[in-house]
């Protein structure tokens, strides 16, 4: 079973890198990430990752916030890629209450 995570993200280099390892260890298959015009060094972080996990980095080039859309238009475009998708934001953790990885639930 495959674990896809969606989120979107903006000036969140002080968050963005633990919460991408968090997920990693949660054995998530895939990450899709927007980047929503982030000014700090958020899109470095994503890059970095993306060089070297499955982690995919998404300009999102339409102004405006509209986190709801943007969100399930990413669940919508990549669900295709997992058998469960699930939206994080930045500064949330997911796991498993009884101690699996969230990959394995």
């Amino acid at each position: 079973m495959d674990v896809v995570a969606v989120m979107m993200v903006r000036d969140e280099d002080d968050i963005v890198g633990y919460t991408l390892e968090h997920l990693l260890a949660e054995q998530v298959d895939r990450i899709i990430v927007a980047d929503n015009r982030s000014v700090d060094g958020t899109r470095k972080i994503l890059d970095h990752y993306a060089e070297t996990f499955p982690v995919t980095v998404i300009d999102d080039l339409v102004v405006g916030y509209n986190q709801s859309a943007k969100m399930n238009a990413l669940a919508r475009a990549h669900c295709a890629e997992g058998d469960w998708v699930v939206p994080v934001d930045a500064d949330e953790l997911w796991f498993a209450t009884d101690g699996r990885p969230l990959g394995d639930m």
